[in-house]
């Protein structure tokens, strides 16, 4: 049977290993941690001292039990998506490691964030399919009303803008691909009062869509939340 294993790029240990950490870069840091034995020995302080020397704001999530429960979990992520940490410290045994490892994936979202990467570039020139594919956008009952909503209220501001001699009209077409307030101006004869709208139109969509990313958002939380759970309890179950 063949099988693998995964290790980390760089493992940091040895005496004074924790001042590693002040040659971090970042501005502010979360240190997830269990009971008291880390602040009693003096463990806890000296990586805040650390992460201060490096510039970073801290903030300490504490009281993570053994075997983390759900709730523990997600008031870590609750917490860190307040402060918006840079990076995540886990100080203590295998309860806090896991717990901040789950608290990362509530936090980042990397999903959601990873499409939004993806898709900035090909997004510039008018090719959306990452982010209509990779979301899901399409076959997403989320998404629904935006999908049909934003196209609409843009044309509608668009015909008004033209209607009010706002902008001129158009003149000519202009290739798919162009970036969309270049090709706006374009169509226009170089009339980039049409640039100025498209970006405004590109705020109006995203305040459309805000909204139900959020609710989308949610519905992922609580996906990972019953697979950190399963898991949980399958590991307790095995153990």
């Amino acid at each position: 049977m063949t099988q693998a294993f995964s290790i980390p790029r760089s493992i940091i240990y040895g005496e004074n290993a924790l001042e590693h950490l002040s040659t971090l870069s970042g501005k502010k840091a979360a240190l997830v941690t269990g009971g008291s034995s880390m602040k009693r020995f003096g463990f806890l302080d000296k990586a805040v001292s650390e992460l201060n020397k490096a510039g970073m704001e801290c903030i300490i999530i504490d009281n993570v039990e053994p075997n983390p429960s759900i709730k523990t979990v997600w008031r870590g992520a609750k917490e860190m998506q307040a402060f918006e940490p840079d990076w995540i410290v886990a100080i203590g045994g295998g309860s806090a490691l896991d717990a901040a490892k789950v608290m990362w994936c509530f936090y980042e979202h990397p999903q959601l964030k990873s499409i939004g990467r993806l898709s900035v570039v090909p997004s510039l020139f008018n090719i959306n399919e990452p982010v209509i594919f990779g979301t899901p956008i399409v076959m997403n009952p989320v998404f629904f009303i935006p999908f049909l909503l934003a196209p609409m209220v843009n044309a509608v501001l668009a015909w008004a803008a033209m209607k009010m001699d706002l902008i001129g009209r158009v003149i000519s077409v202009v290739p798919w691909t162009a970036p969309a307030p270049i090709g706006g101006a374009w169509a226009l004869g170089w009339d980039f009062r049409a640039a100025i709208l498209v970006v405004v139109l590109a705020c109006v969509s995203a305040i459309i869509y805000f909204p139900f990313f959020k609710v989308y958002e949610k519905q992922l939380l609580a996906q990972e939340a019953e697979e950190a759970q399963r898991i949980a309890e399958e590991s307790q179950q095995t153990a």
